[in-house]
C-alpha cells in the first residue's frame, strides 16, 4: 500500500514538472510570423526640394519586419501642377535577392 502511494506521488511530481517545463518553453502568440509594425520608407534620391525636369530617377529603401512584396510610388503635383497625379508606378521585390523587379 505504501509503495502504491509512493508511485502515485512520484508520477504526480513528474507530471507537474513536465507540465511546468512545457509551459516555460512555449512561446505565446504566433511569434515572428505576425507583422505588428508598419513598413518604413526612406527616399534618398533626389534630395529634398530638388527641381525636377522631364525625367528623373528615384532611389530609396522600403523596409518591414517581415517582407516587402512590392512598392508603389504615386506623385502628386505641386505649384503649377497642383491637383495632377502621376502614377501609380509599381515594382515587385525579389525575395531572395531583395532587389526590385519592375
Amino acid at each position: 500500500m505504501k509503495t502504491r502511494k509512493n508511485h502515485i506521488l512520484f508520477h504526480s511530481i513528474v507530471l507537474v514538472l513536465l507540465s511546468l517545463a512545457l509551459l516555460v518553453t512555449c512561446k505565446a502568440g504566433l511569434g515572428e510570423s505576425v507583422d505588428t509594425k508598419p513598413p518604413t520608407i526612406t527616399v534618398s534620391y533626389p534630395p529634398n526640394k530638388s527641381i525636377i525636369r522631364d525625367w528623373f530617377y528615384i532611389g530609396g529603401v522600403a523596409d518591414d519586419e517581415t517582407y516587402v512584396k512590392e512598392v508603389t510610388v504615386l506623385f502628386k503635383g505641386l505649384d503649377s501642377l497642383k491637383g495632377q497625379v502621376f502614377g501609380p508606378y509599381k515594382a515587385e521585390v525579389n525575395k531572395e535577392k531583395k532587389t526590385m523587379v519592375s
